[in-house]
């Protein structure tokens, strides 16, 4: 989104202004996360993350450069702290309590190299074909992270041992 604007020529004020309504879906996620992950499953939040992203994601794409892109990308920040909270609590309660430490180490440490490649990855696809399919390319994975929570059954099978104790 940051390159697609100042590629476009948009100015420092307008990037800053689309980034921070970007993160006030997330802040305003982060401040309303604890009455919604009480009212879903964590595997619904799982499969509304993943495929209202997907879908938002191929919106943004269309979208850009315009400062717009903001409004479809701060619903996936928005519900992002919910389904971060959900999922973790499901991990340690679901993780034997002598596993705890290492399960929530090898978990941080997978999600920090991801978020370190996805710059990487938007700069690349960026770089060497548009804005627009870099985009595309998010909307993608995220497509694909939608058809695995929907087809898995970890998950699942895990809310379900928890309601039958």
């Amino acid at each position: 989104m940051t390159l697609a604007l100042q590629h476009d020529g948009r100015s420092a004020t307008v990037i800053g202004l689309t980034q921070s309504a970007v993160m006030v879906g997330g802040l305003l996620g982060a401040i309303t996360a604890p009455r919604l992950q009480g009212r879903f499953r964590p595997s619904q939040l799982v499969v509304l993350l993943t495929s209202g992203g997907t879908v938002l994601f191929a919106v943004a794409a269309l979208l850009l450069p315009s400062p717009l892109v903001a409004l479809p990308l701060a619903f996936p920040f928005f519900i992002a702290p919910t389904v971060n909270a959900a999922l973790f609590a499901s991990m340690l309660r679901e993780t034997p309590e002598a596993m705890r430490g290492r399960v929530t180490n090898a978990l941080v440490q997978v999600s920090t190299a991801l978020a370190a490649l996805s710059p990487l990855v938007a700069g690349l696809l960026v770089a060497h074909a548009s804005s627009h399919w870099a985009m595309g390319a998010f909307a993608a994975a995220l497509g694909v992270s939608s058809v695995l929570a929907l087809s898995l059954k970890g998950l699942r099978q895990a809310e379900e041992a928890r309601l039958d104790r």
